[in-house]
């Protein structure tokens, strides 16, 4: 299947989604890296594990790919090697890598993908991230690109909360983060940071003018208006 679909110039979009790729992913991928035009991949609950860096390596040669979801794959210890491969992509810009268990190693994939300089939206909700919630804004706000981050699900305590704020406030270019409504007071009676809802289910596929593809809109979590500026040309 994944051979059939790189050998066409009119599919854009694929969902491999929940098949149980597993050690097959690679191969997978090697095809897929072969279009010239899909530019949306979601490779999400196939339980990739340790195959999920040579997964991302070969996906990241996709020269076409603007959108890719890897959640729910037990990434884990790996996920900072897929994330550098990612992060080596010029056509990236829309990573899900939510739901993998990061951790105590989501520092070092927010450090990975603040390098890229195309990636404009991270979704590292659900991860349990916890105590490592400011060490994962700090590694971001180093970013040159990264505009939309969404952190919802993952624990963080009020004073983290308040932090994180800040971090993402108190730049030139502010980034725009997803949490919790419950947090809302709490940060706005701290700092006036750009904090937004989820309202992903309100948010309609076209924004104004713009088309807003609806993988990406369910990446946002609900930002895409504010993401209009930077989609690119």
């Amino acid at each position: 299947m994944a051979t059939e679909f790189a050998k066409s110039n009119s599919i854009h979009t694929v969902n491999m989604s929940y098949n149980k790729l597993g050690i097959h992913g690679p191969a997978v991928a090697c095809e897929l890296a072969k279009s010239s035009s899909i530019s949306t991949i979601d490779m999400s609950g196939n339980n990739l594990g340790k195959y999920g860096p040579a997964v991302a390596h070969k996906l990241a040669e996709l020269s076409s790919l603007h959108i890719i979801d890897m959640s729910y794959n037990q990434l884990g210890e790996y996920a900072p090697k897929v994330a550098s491969y990612f992060a080596t992509s010029d056509s990236i810009y829309a990573v899900n890598i939510s739901d993998n268990k990061l951790r105590e190693y989501a520092p070092a994939v927010a450090r990975e993908l603040a390098k890229s300089n195309s990636i404009h939206i991270v979704n590292i909700s659900d991860n349990g991230i916890k105590e490592h919630g400011i060490a994962v804004a700090r590694e971001l706000a180093k970013s040159n690109s990264i505009r939309i981050v969404d952190t919802r699900g993952n624990n963080f305590s009020d004073d983290d909360v308040i932090e994180i704020a800040k971090i993402f406030a108190c730049r030139e270019n502010p980034i725009i983060f997803g949490i919790e409504s419950e947090y809302q007071n709490l940060i706005l009676e701290a700092l006036n940071a750009p904090i937004y809802e989820d309202v992903s289910q309100d948010i309609l596929e076209t924004c104004g003018d713009v088309y807003i593809p609806k993988v990406l809109v369910d990446l946002m979590g609900g930002y895409a208006e504010q993401f209009i500026e930077f989609m690119p040309d």
